[in-house]
């Protein structure tokens, strides 16, 4: 079972709500698959990452556990200007996470990214280090749409060969 943490369950879930239920039993999963050349699963379709709304304008973002060029890391996805962006949650200047307390990314104005480590900020729509000690650098970014689903809108991740799923590798 691949170690990705799927948007929690609301209490304004309903019952009923069958569809979205079961996009979140899968969260994480590859949703197609086909063998890739190199061995590893292809995906084709994409990793439910959450549901649309649970991403607000510069508010707390959803992060997952991934391999990245073999090793453990973890990936991010916030909301900036009405549009989802995604990146490996390691500062440009030294490989440390990026959120100080789990998901939070955004400094308090809710305008650019912050390494809590080295105060590095990153605009968000780019990845761009505007300000600290890697400035003009990039946050390394994981390529994410949003798509509409029989339950509403929802986020998927789209990996590739260096950033997989903790379960495809």
């Amino acid at each position: 079972m691949p170690d990705i943490k799927p948007c929690d369950l609301t209490d304004s879930d309903t019952a009923g709500d069958l569809a979205r239920a079961e996009l979140r039993d899968r969260a994480g999963s590859p949703v197609g698959t086909d063998e890739a050349p190199d061995g590893h699963a292809a995906i084709t379709d994409g990793v439910y990452i959450c549901d649309s709304a649970t991403l607000s304008d510069g508010g707390k973002g959803v992060r997952t556990n991934v391999r990245y060029l073999g090793r453990e890391a973890s990936i991010f996805f916030v909301r900036f200007d009405e549009k989802v962006y995604g990146y490996l949650n390691q500062c440009a200047h030294v490989p440390m996470e990026l959120d100080w307390n789990e998901g939070q990314f955004f400094d308090d104005s809710g305008l650019y990214l912050i390494c809590a480590t080295h105060g590095a900020i990153y605009a968000p729509e780019s990845g761009h280090c505007v300000g600290g000690p890697c400035r003009g650098a990039k946050l390394r970014a994981v390529q994410v749409e949003e798509r509409e689903t029989p339950s509403g809108r929802a986020v998927y991740w789209l990996p590739d060969d260096a950033v997989r799923p903790v379960a495809a590798v």
